[in-house]
């Protein structure tokens, strides 16, 4: 796919985004597509596709979703845990050669 053909088809996207919020959505798009926050990307993609509807973003049950533990609009207490070595795995440590 040419680069002039993925343009027009996230501009037709945008111009889309429906909803009494949409002028914060779309910049908030436009965000995502300009690369300039990893966040606005994953805030946009669980809106799309929950139909541009914050409500069905803190609701979603789509626990298969990559995207499920870092959704908008929800407190993830365990995000701040996931990131700390698990208590049964210990960080690589240079070992002693042994012949």
């Amino acid at each position: 796919m040419k680069i002039d053909e993925i343009i027009e088809i996230r501009r037709k996207h945008r111009a889309n985004i429906p909803g009494k919020h949409h002028e914060a959505y779309r910049v908030n798009w436009d965000k995502a597509i300009e690369g300039k926050s990893l966040r606005a990307c994953v805030k946009s993609k669980c809106l799309d596709c929950m139909n541009w509807l914050a409500s069905e973003v803190k609701a979603c049950s789509c626990a298969a979703c990559p995207l499920f533990e870092v959704r908008p609009y929800v407190k993830h207490p365990k995000r701040r845990q996931s990131r700390k070595t698990p208590p049964d795995v210990t960080p690589n440590k240079p070992t002693a050669h042994v012949e």
